[in-house]
C-alpha cells in the first residue's frame, strides 16, 4: 500500500490553517512533523528494500548459473564413472586372457627347452623323467614377495639334489 504523500500533506496543512486556539496549531504542527519523519523513513526503507531486491535477483541469477554448471559436471562424472567401469572390466578380462597366455607360454617353452637339452643331459646321464616339480608358497615374504608361489624342479641322484 502507498501513502499519497501530497494528499496528506495538504489534510495537515487545512488542519494548521483551521487551528483556532494555539494548542490545536502546535498539535497541527506535531503532527506535520511526525508526517514529515514518516515520509523520510519510509522513503529511505523503501530505496534500502529496492537496493536489497536487486542484490537478490543477481545473486538468484548467480545461483541458476551455478545450478546450470553442477548440473554439468554432474552429468560428466556420471559418463566417466560408466567409462571408468568400462575400462575397470576390460583390464579384468585383459588380465584373465594375459595370465592364461601367460601360464600357457611357461608350459610350452618348458617343454621346448627340455626337448632342445635332452640330448644334452642324457650324456650327463640326467633323465628328463626323473625331474621332479617342488612348490613353495612364500607366506612371509622371506625369499621373494609375500604369497609368492616359487616352482622349482628338483632331481636327484644318488641320493644328491
Amino acid at each position: 500500500m502507498e501513502l499519497d504523500w501530497q494528499r496528506l500533506e495538504e489534510v495537515v496543512t487545512r488542519a494548521v490553517a483551521k487551528a483556532r486556539l494555539e494548542e490545536m496549531r502546535e498539535v497541527a504542527e506535531a503532527v506535520k512533523l511526525l508526517a514529515s519523519y514518516m515520509r523520510e523513513g519510509f522513503e529511505r526503507t523503501f530505496k534500502i528494500l529496492e537496493e536489497r531486491t536487486k542484490i537478490l535477483g543477481e545473486y538468484t541469477q548467480i545461483l541458476g548459473g551455478h545450478t546450470r554448471i553442477l548440473e554439468e559436471h554432474t552429468k560428466m562424472l556420471g559418463e566417466h564413472s560408466k567409462r571408468l567401469g568400462e575400462l575397470t572390466k576390460a583390464v579384468g578380462e585383459l588380465k584373465v586372457a594375459v595370465g592364461s597366455l601367460g601360464r600357457r607360454w611357461s608350459r610350452d617353452l618348458e617343454r621346448t627347452v627340455l626337448e632342445l637339452y635332452k640330448h644334452a643331459l642324457k650324456e650327463r646321464g640326467i633323465e628328463a623323467g626323473k625331474v621332479e616339480k617342488f612348490i613353495y608358497t612364500d607366506v612371509d615374504g622371506r625369499f621373494y614377495r609375500r604369497g609368492a608361489r616359487i616352482e622349482v624342479d628338483v632331481y636327484v641322484r644318488d641320493g644328491k639334489v
